[in-house]
């Protein structure tokens, strides 16, 4: 069990406190976990608040560099076995209600699957994952508007040997926003080199790009 209380003294911009600024003391984790270990590997079942961080966090990630964090309520299944982990889930969004306890809205499902081989420090390891996100409420992509049920499927390689580092990681979504399909997709790259100096300094170069819209209304080409 894991509580929270973010604080903060002003914000003199507009639209004031923020729900990335403020969570008075709340539950930010409580969930029970069943492990059920077997000769090659373990099995975990779990239950409760959580947060969800998968690979660098790019897509999915409580963000722990804000005062207040993104919490989900659901379940999620964990196997580790010869090297490989599988982390399925389901789960509904608890927004941040900054005054008051975080209930899940109803109206946010999130859901996937995803899967790593390999560690950081192996020469190559990867990851594959489906995520998928279900939105009742009306949300609005450059003039499209309606509920958003998106999907997204993509993967990671990555990986370090005598002091090179890389990483590349590529993602497409599809689905619907209102009555506009969805179709977008993403690119991420990096790499990278740490020195056998005092602190050890790393050299590093990267590229990111994500796909938007070209005109306003109709199909939706924004990555989200």
């Amino acid at each position: 069990m894991e509580g929270i209380d973010a604080e903060h003294s002003t914000r003199d911009l507009p639209g004031g406190l923020r729900t990335t600024d403020v969570n008075a003391p709340d539950l930010n984790q409580g969930f029970i976990d069943l492990n059920l270990p077997f000769s090659g590997g373990s099995k975990t079942l779990r239950g409760g608040r959580q947060s969800f961080a998968f690979g660098k966090q790019r897509l999915v990630s409580p963000l722990p560099w804000g005062n207040a964090y993104r919490h989900w309520d659901g379940f999620t299944a964990i196997l580790d076995t010869h090297g490989w982990n599988a982390t399925g889930f389901w789960s509904e969004f608890a927004p941040v209600n900054k005054y008051e306890f975080d209930e899940p809205d109803g109206q946010t499902k999130f859901y996937g699957l995803y899967v790593t081989h390999g560690k950081p420090v192996d020469p190559i390891a990867v990851d594959l994952y489906f995520l998928g996100l279900d939105k009742q409420d009306s949300v609005t992509f450059n003039r499209t508007t309606g509920p958003e049920e998106r999907y997204t499927i993509g993967g990671r390689l990555f990986g370090s040997s005598h002091g090179f580092d890389y990483e590349v990681e590529n993602a497409f979504q599809f689905g619907q926003v209102g009555s506009g399909d969805v179709g977008a997709w993403m690119i991420a790259t990096e790499g990278g080199y740490t020195f056998k100096l005092p602190l050890a300094p790393r050299l590093w170069l990267g590229f990111d790009y994500a796909s938007g819209d070209d005109s306003a209304g109709g199909d939706v080409g924004t990555f989200n």
